[in-house]
């Protein structure tokens, strides 16, 4: 009888600790702040925790990182110089001043080896190699740029630019994740061509032209033959290249074009919206495009298409003198060349 006297009362002794035990364990409510279990993993009380997601959570003992998995009771060493979560199932760790990818039981995903890699977009991030040139007075600093998916399988080669990312001459780029829009995100090769792949990697646009925007309103701004116009997604145009500059379409389907004489408001279909009348510019070597010589053309064309008013006086809408401007970017600014495309 003593006996069990005495064992209820260690019980009851030992009640509040069980108890403080049983509410630090991770569950639901404190996943976030009780690391109970990994101690009980046999992670040292000194390092310092921090949960990554609902399953997994890193470590720093001695300024260096390991990763708990808490499905598998899987842990990984510290040996990271940073760890972060990337996606559910996919950290990216850093080594030796470079970054990689592992799994939640630190599988290599993808290698140390890219100078940084972005957050997710689409599920999918850029990866940025960097190369240094030592061989002048200072060093030069290049980028290239490689698509992940979210699992780090690389779905591209290397690339000069991918979205936003593009290789500048700076030791500390600003990177970003990578955005898509109609399902498509610019790129450019080597050679300084553009074109549009999608988050599986593929070149769904190949990269043929000199210059190129993001889709908007399923078009894109794209520069050819020294001249701007827009493709839908499927590369063809939309918009026949007749700009000297176009920007990327708004949400209310309106983008700002510029012919000789200024900046324009244009529709999706190519419909000029509104005319802005401004100082004749030109991007011509040839010294004939003058601004008198435009307007003979443009007085020319008015009369040919029987532009008159009541009294007979040649009337130049702002329909008509864009028309004309148009075909004149066409023909590089050939006043004969327009003429005939004119029908003069």
């Amino acid at each position: 009888m003593k006996k069990a006297i005495a064992a209820l009362l260690v019980l009851l002794l030992m009640l509040p600790g069980i108890c403080a035990c049983a509410e630090n364990m991770p569950t639901e409510e404190n996943l976030y702040t009780h690391p109970t279990k990994g101690y009980a993993l046999g992670i040292s009380q000194f390092a310092s925790m921090t949960w990554q997601n609902e399953k997994a959570a890193s470590f720093r003992f001695h300024d260096q990182y390991g990763l708990i998995n808490f499905d598998s009771n899987h842990v990984t060493a510290p040996q990271f110089e940073s760890l972060s979560i990337l996606s559910g199932n996919c950290f990216k760790v850093r080594k030796n001043n470079l970054y990689g990818l592992i799994d939640a039981d630190g599988n290599q995903l993808a290698p140390c080896d890219f100078y940084d890699i972005t957050a997710l977009g689409d599920h999918t991030a850029v990866a940025a190699n960097q190369q240094i040139d030592n061989s002048g007075w200072w060093a030069v600093y290049s980028y290239t740029f490689a698509l992940l998916s979210e699992n780090g399988q690389q779905l591209t080669g290397e690339y000069a630019a991918i979205g936003s990312n593009a290789s500048r001459d700076t030791s500390s780029p600003s990177l970003y994740a990578p955005q898509y829009h109609d399902g498509l995100i610019r790129v450019k090769t080597a050679d300084e061509k553009w074109g549009f792949i999608d988050n599986t990697g593929a070149e769904v646009i190949a990269p043929r032209f000199q210059e190129a925007s993001e889709f908007s309103n399923g078009l894109a701004a794209v520069k050819q033959d020294g001249k701007w116009g827009y493709i839908g997604t499927d590369g063809n145009f939309r918009i026949e290249p007749v700009f000297l500059s176009a920007l990327s379409f708004n949400e209310n389907g309106r983008a700002e074009v510029q012919s000789m004489s200024g900046w324009h408001v244009i529709d999706t279909d190519g419909q000029l919206v509104y005319f802005t009348s401004q100082p004749m510019k030109t991007a011509f070597e040839t010294t004939a495009v003058t601004e008198d010589a435009v307007e003979q053309l443009v007085q020319r064309y008015a009369a040919e298409m029987g532009s008159l008013s009541e009294s007979g006086e040649i009337v130049v809408t702002d329909e008509l003198r864009y028309h004309v401007e148009q075909v004149l970017v066409k023909c590089d600014g050939d006043l004969e060349a327009a003429a005939t495309l004119l029908g003069l």
